[in-house]
């Protein structure tokens, strides 16, 4: 069901909100590690996240690690509204996969796809985690196998199993999180 390469690309953590804000938190710390002279971090999100995802964003911001440029979706997420909010200090992209009060699902694979691109064209290397606690067991379960994410996060509490899983793959990234 998690469809992870390697067991220790799962983490299990108490619930999605403990496994969004290790993401955030993670991927914020390894950012600002392996560019010091930088000391704040962008990230790029929306305006319609979880509050698990926001509030951890608005934590980081407070504490000055960094940056975060929210895109308001107009009757729905556009595509080219992540990729112009992306900036050349851009070291994370996160957006829900499926929204937690109107059920819309949103195109994070065209996402991932769309930044890996604009990364790729400027030699970057931008993480994006989407947030699927929402998705269930159903078809967009199974599509977020597609997806082709770094990071993506899971919920027991939808998805009928024992416990939360949250999977992240920081494989390659200076200052790997410890404690598998």
């Amino acid at each position: 069901m998690l469809n992870a390469a390697r067991p220790e690309d799962i983490i299990f953590t108490s619930g999605g909100t403990e496994g969004n804000n290790l993401v955030l938190y993670t991927a914020t710390r390894l950012a600002s590690e392996t560019a010091p002279a930088q000391p704040r971090v962008h990230i790029v999100s929306t305006t319609v996240e979880h509050d698990s995802v926001e509030n951890m964003l608005q934590h980081l911001e407070a504490t000055g690690w960094a940056d975060v440029t929210r895109v308001a979706p107009r009757g729905g997420l556009q595509v080219d509204d992540i990729v112009a909010a992306l900036r050349p200090e851009t070291t994370l992209v996160t957006v829900m996969l499926a929204n937690n009060e109107t059920g819309t699902i949103f195109p994070v694979g065209e996402i991932a796809s769309a930044v890996k691109a604009w990364a790729g064209e400027r030699g970057q290397q931008i993480l994006v985690h989407t947030d699927a606690a929402q998705v269930g067991t159903g078809p967009p379960r199974n599509m977020t196998n597609k997806l082709a994410l770094r990071i993506r996060g899971l919920s027991a509490l939808t998805s009928f199993v024992p416990w939360p899983g949250y999977r992240e793959d920081f494989r390659g990234c200076p200052g790997q999180p410890q404690g598998r």
